[in-house]
């Protein structure tokens, strides 16, 4: 590795942690809150960083509160470990017209714009190290259509992940990796390996 290189991740890292540690972490629990049904879709006590809240403040310096969207929780679980956006959905995610499928493009496009504005603007993404978690209701997001159950299958029998609502094409384009869980894969799959 050149001197460059190592000199620039050694800056990456530096200006990561500094702007990771002063904002204000709440539990993932909190995160995941439906105000509109009053339940949570998670129990976890893990802290992230509400990124409603880091969305506020930036749209709050342009007086411009609706301006932009933006993703739940934004975790990291030690220093020089990966981050991890995550949105959590309750509800149900295919319209007629794509409306929310869209919405949940503009939070992601809005999420990685924020965190670059925010502090993070001259750090490459390769030293960013980026995944998202899309955490869905299976109850109002089931599998009814025979070719993506029969894709879900494979899929698993392969070891491979199944990546649904048309997202899959920003694994290793805007984050390391891409995954959509329900309720219960995520607390499987992450949370239990977070603790």
């Amino acid at each position: 590795m050149r001197i460059r290189d190592k000199l620039l991740i050694k800056y990456a890292s530096h200006k990561i942690d500094k702007w990771y540690s002063k904002h204000p972490k709440k539990m993932l629990k909190e995160c995941s809150e439906d105000k509109k049904n009053s339940s949570f879709m998670v129990e976890s006590e893990i802290k992230a960083i509400d990124f409603d809240d880091v969305k506020d403040k930036y749209c709050k310096s342009w007086e411009r509160n609706d301006l932009l969207r933006s993703n739940d929780a934004l975790y990291r679980k030690s220093k020089n470990d990966e981050f991890y956006f995550i949105e959590f959905k309750n509800g149900n995610l295919k319209t007629r017209k794509g409306e929310k499928e869209f919405a949940l493009l503009e939070k992601i496009y809005d999420s990685l714009f924020i965190l670059r504005e925010t502090g993070l603007r001259y750090i490459p993404y390769k030293y960013l190290k980026i995944n998202y978690i899309l955490v869905y209701n299976e109850e109002k997001n089931p599998i009814n259509n025979s070719n993506f159950k029969s894709a879900r299958h494979l899929a698993g029998i392969s070891k491979e992940k199944f990546v649904r609502f048309g997202i899959d094409k920003f694994e290793n384009y805007l984050f390391n990796q891409v995954d959509t869980v329900t309720e219960k894969e995520f607390e499987e799959q992450f949370l239990s390996r977070w603790q």
